[in-house]
């Protein structure tokens, strides 16, 4: 039976928001996962109606979840007293900005009321942007963004001590889960970093400004990601989880064996889809032709290089299909979870841009070589069954 879920949502104008999530928000969500009747508990940081966390928990029981959420939010409160937001929020400026996100994450107003700075508020069913559906999908998304907790928690413990760490944790995660992709392990799993990566310049990089400046960025710590693809995986080419000294790091992979086996049964009942389910295309649609274009992923739209080469292909291998909706939804959600670490979507994408890099320079094999459809169509392989091939041959 699908668990029932509520929240605590904590408005946190301050847009630097992890001294407090390490310092309040981790500590109350541990003492929440600890109650009896609580299955798993996550943070989800947004901007509907203000800046601002939730502390989400999934429980068989509704009645038990929201008691244990009551008896928790006035601990809460006097933590957040004890360490709050000091920001003035242009209401005018942010309501745009609003507007703008809206469109571009599919997420219709409202938009008002602004939540009043350093507040809390019990809700029985958790906001959410609505476009995870299935009941079994919603369990899932809670066990994995709960499987992350601790890894966050490690990254912003390591921050506080040297801050280049919470962007190396975050590519540590990145690395990890792609390494775990079926079809030739990390190799193949960074295309969707690059996917991500390069839909975003399609839309808002139409000079190339944003990539150069990756590059130029990517130059400098060119080694760094380099070394650290090689201390964790093993087997670049292959599936492989961690094997290293971290604990954090350590059980997170224990867990996303768990979550894969999971994610791909979701797959096989389409409770997780290889396409978007039609929600996406409805609301893009509602909100203007452009979107609608964008999201039905079809012939009247533009396509970067990379979207382009990969659209040559046919997917008609049902296993191959299962593996990549389990994997695209984990990433997805993963891309949610850093933002709890304060990782703004800018610096995600150029992590996007650095491990794809990274993974490139690791394995000798560009993203080109792996999509190239003149050579696909001259042997009679497709990407999967070609790198298929080529592990099968070490």
């Amino acid at each position: 039976m699908p668990l029932s879920r509520a929240s605590l949502a904590v408005a946190y104008h301050a847009p630097v928001k992890r001294g407090f999530v390490h310092a309040v928000l981790i500590p109350a969500a541990r003492r929440v996962r600890a109650a009896e009747g609580v299955s798993h508990v996550h943070l989800a940081r947004h901007w509907r109606f203000g800046p601002h966390v939730q502390l989400v928990a999934t429980g068989p029981d509704h009645g038990r979840l929201t008691e244990g959420l009551r008896a928790e939010q006035p601990v809460l409160e006097a933590d957040v007293a004890a360490h709050p937001s000091t920001y003035r929020l242009d209401h005018e400026h942010y309501l745009a900005l609003s507007e703008h996100l809206g469109t571009t994450e599919l997420v219709p107003p409202p938009y008002e009321p602004i939540w009043p700075d350093n507040s809390v508020q019990l809700f029985e069913e958790p906001l959410s942007p609505g476009l995870i559906e299935d009941p079994d999908a919603l369990d899932l998304r809670d066990a994995f963004c709960d499987a992350l907790l601790e890894p966050l928690a490690s990254v912003l413990e390591r921050e506080a001590g040297d801050p280049a760490q919470r962007l190396a944790g975050a590519s540590e995660l990145m690395v990890l889960l792609a390494a775990t992709y079926p079809d030739a392990g990390l190799s193949h799993g960074y295309l969707s970093y690059k996917s991500h990566l390069d839909d975003y310049m399609q839309d808002y990089d139409r000079d190339g400004a944003t990539r150069a400046d990756f590059s130029r960025r990517y130059e400098r710590v060119a080694p760094a990601f380099t070394n650290l693809i090689a201390d964790l995986v093993a087997t670049p080419q292959r599936p492989c989880g961690y094997s290293g000294a971290d604990p954090a790091l350590a059980r997170w992979s224990a867990r996303l064996s768990q979550l894969w086996e999971r994610a791909v049964e979701l797959a096989a009942t389409k409770a997780i889809d290889p396409l978007l389910h039609e929600g996406y295309t409805r609301r893009a649609g509602e909100m203007n032709d452009h979107l609608r274009r964008k999201w039905e992923v079809g012939d009247d739209r533009e396509y970067s290089e990379f979207h382009a080469a990969l659209r040559q292909y046919t997917y008609d291998d049902p296993a191959a299909g299962r593996d990549f909706a389990a994997y695209r939804f984990m990433v997805n959600l993963l891309y949610t979870q850093l933002l709890v670490a304060d990782v703004s979507p800018a610096e995600r994408l150029f992590l996007c841009h650095a491990v794809s890099e990274a993974v490139q320079a690791t394995t000798g094999v560009s993203w080109r070589d792996v999509l190239n459809p003149r050579d696909a169509r001259e042997t009679g392989e497709t990407a999967a069954g070609s790198a298929a091939r080529e592990v099968a041959a070490e």
